[in-house]
């Protein structure tokens, strides 16, 4: 019996490595008519092909297959479930990214860091900032790429208080700031005029020693432009 299951996953193991070269191969109805005829699929098998429509932006043919793997009783690993998540980049595809995200919470890989991030992200993406927002708020552990992430969004919709309130949000819990988090509530500031907390971030940068940084100084000059301190943003472009 130990023989046949050791020749079994022999087989499993190159079935898989064939697959993956008709995926690396770029020789998609291949890899489907070879995957359709596997009789020994694994977890790497369907994460495999999926990866493979993901790549080709067949999204719903992958989406397709995760149902199917369902279907059968089978449990998805995070890998499959962030393979597809990853995907989900324009708005048209936040229907499906919601559901990907209801079943990851059926499955209980909703808590894990990395899988709650790449939520946070999709939803940014797709243009669903109050989301992303919810995504956030129910991390166990708030983590900078995240929040930097949906800050980055705020400003782009033009929601700057949002960022700010957002950036507030992140000192008071002890979410590690870099200089690009820095950046982008410097240029938030900017666009609300708001000359007393720009003015506070910049302390804090020098003290932080992030002024000399282009990503940093650069927006300060911006923002004291915007505000009409001409001799401060003179004074913070001598500094990069």
């Amino acid at each position: 019996m130990s023989r046949l299951q050791g020749f079994s996953n022999s087989n499993r193991f190159i079935d898989n490595c064939i697959l993956q070269m008709y995926c690396d191969c770029k020789s998609f109805t291949a890899a489907e008519r070879f995957f359709d005829k596997m009789v020994d699929r694994d977890l790497l098998s369907w994460a495999t092909i999926i990866s493979a429509y993901t790549k080709e932006g067949h999204t719903d043919e992958a989406v397709r297959l995760l149902l199917h793997i369902l279907d059968l009783g089978i449990k998805p690993n995070s890998s499959i479930f962030s393979t597809l998540i990853m995907s989900f980049t324009d708005p048209s595809l936040l229907d499906l990214g919601k559901q990907i995200h209801s079943q990851l919470i059926r499955n209980e890989f909703a808590a894990d860091i990395s899988v709650e991030t790449l939520i946070s992200k999709m939803y940014v993406k797709c243009g669903w900032l109050d989301g992303a927002e919810v995504s956030i708020n129910k991390m166990t552990r708030k983590n900078v790429v995240a929040c930097t992430r949906l800050m980055v969004g705020y400003t782009q919709a033009a929601r700057h208080s949002d960022a700010m309130s957002l950036f507030a949000k992140m000192i008071s819990q002890g979410v590690e700031l870099d200089e690009f988090v820095f950046s982008i509530v410097l240029k938030a500031c900017a666009a609300l005029g708001d000359l007393y907390t720009g003015r506070q971030i910049h302390s804090v940068c020098i003290k932080l020693g992030l002024k000399s940084e282009v990503s940093v100084g650069t927006p300060l000059v911006e923002f004291y432009n915007k505000c009409a301190r001409f001799d401060a943003a003179h004074r913070a472009f001598e500094t990069i």
